[in-house]
């Protein structure tokens, strides 16, 4: 059976690590309540042959195998450890040939939802080269960059934090963050920074959120108002959020506004998962 043939399943990237474990379990917990298929994935790539050729090859004959044995091993591993806790989830797991990044950025296009975990906070610089930030980048579709305490990995009490500008990808965060809230019946917090004016920046904030209400009613919202740079205010607001959900352009202008600062980016600051939303395409 194709899990990804209708655009519901879950992806999870795993590498072996207990970052990459977490990210599974958390996935997994929400898979249980969207009642979505679990894939998870592992990529390996043969970088060694693609650079060394024949003589590569020749030199280690089993090196693919040996390769695509370790990523089945890291596999069961996740799944033994999901299915134990979540046995009424339905779990696949394959190992793919190819760049780990480029792997996941390909399901993303098929993906309900897209996983991966970040791995101990590191300088900017190394964050950068990272397939974490290539996914989160790239990814064409909703992404969820896991961070937090592989031994507590599922969700838990905490508010689920709303990036909110008015744009089109700010709208689209709303509706992930509603649907989200409310699966993991958790408080939601929409946050909405401004530097203009604040009453018009209340007005943008209660536009956005008519209308969402309705249609979720079991969901408790705060709005915030906040003066100042939108980074700055989801970092402080998300020390008290088991989940921070932005768009795209909202997650790219707060990178814009952050990089080349001594401060980190969001990405690499928040102690919490951040889900971003990107457009759904192929």
């Amino acid at each position: 059976m194709n899990v990804l043939a209708n655009r519901q399943t879950i992806v999870v990237g795993i590498d072996g690590s207990q970052q990459a474990l977490g990210a599974a379990l958390w996935a997994a917990a929400v898979a249980d309540r969207m009642h979505a298929p679990l894939l998870l994935v592992n990529a390996t790539a043969d970088e060694y042959y693609y650079h060394y050729g024949i003589q590569a090859a020749i030199a280690y004959p089993n090196y693919a195998d040996e390769l695509r044995k370790a990523g089945q091993e890291m596999l069961d591993k996740a799944s033994a450890a999901v299915a134990e806790q979540f046995p009424s989830v339905e779990l696949a797991a394959k190992v793919y040939n190819g760049n780990p990044d480029h792997v996941i950025v390909d399901l993303s296009g098929r993906a309900r939802l897209t996983v991966v975990g970040a791995h101990s906070r590191q300088a900017l610089d190394a964050l950068l080269g990272s397939t974490t930030l290539r996914v989160a980048n790239h990814a064409r579709g909703p992404v969820v960059v896991w961070r937090g305490d592989p031994e507590a990995a599922l969700p838990e009490s905490g508010t689920v934090l709303v990036g909110v500008d008015g744009e089109e990808m700010g709208e689209q965060a709303l509706d992930y963050g509603f649907e989200v809230a409310s699966l993991l019946n958790a408080r939601l917090v929409a946050l909405h920074a401004w530097s203009d004016d604040e009453e018009q920046a209340s007005a943008r904030l209660s536009e956005s959120l008519a209308g969402r209400s309705e249609k979720y009613p079991d969901v408790e919202v705060d709005e915030i108002v906040q003066d100042g740079n939108p980074g700055t205010a989801l970092l402080q607001w998300g020390k008290d959020a088991q989940l921070i959900v932005v768009g795209s352009r909202v997650r790219n202008r707060i990178l814009a506004n952050l990089l080349g600062s001594t401060s980190q980016n969001l990405l690499n600051r928040a102690t919490v998962p951040i889900l971003i939303c990107h457009p759904l395409h192929r």
